[in-house]
């Protein structure tokens, strides 16, 4: 029983590695065709690449476990895979920096070259204390910065 077991696993095995003939249906063209590539640099506000930085691909809400994640390298670089087609945005998120949203978009081919700023908490907190005065609510007690608000229907919502 043992035997047969193996040898139709093997044949198994055998059969779906011919299935792609090296042409445009195998696997790795068929991945390459749902997904396009977001790559590019997140630097401290003095142009220095910040490593540990999550770069998440949000499609509904953050940290739903289907986003595609990842970490910047130690230079600060990132590539990340994300949904032909679906509308995503880019979340950068650091303990100590003021977190980054993207737009939200659908994306048909890759990007390449991004080069996000992201500046502490206390560096973004200075910049609202300057355009409002020093006795404006702490940033972390706020969202002070709103983009691409859609209603239930996912219309855009103006002002």
């Amino acid at each position: 029983m043992k035997t047969i077991i193996l040898v139709s696993a093997l044949g198994a095995a055998a059969f779906l590695s011919g299935c792609g003939g090296g042409g445009d249906d195998t696997a790795s063209t068929l991945v390459a065709q749902e997904f396009v590539s977001i790559s590019g640099k997140i630097t401290s506000l003095n142009d220095t690449g910040e490593p540990g930085v999550a770069v998440e691909g949000v499609y509904s809400s953050p940290g739903d476990p289907l986003n595609p994640t990842i970490s910047t390298d130690s230079s600060g670089n990132f590539l990340l895979d994300v949904l032909k087609g679906d509308a995503v945005f880019l979340r950068a998120t650091k303990d100590s920096f003021a977190t980054i949203n993207s737009a939200k978009a659908p994306l048909s081919v890759d990007v390449s070259g991004l080069d996000i700023g992201m500046p502490t908490g206390g560096e973004a907190q200075s910049v609202i204390d300057t355009a409002f005065g020093a006795d404006t609510t702490p940033l972390e007690n706020v969202a002070w910065l709103v983009v691409d608000i859609e209603d239930a229907n996912g219309d855009g919502v103006a002002g």
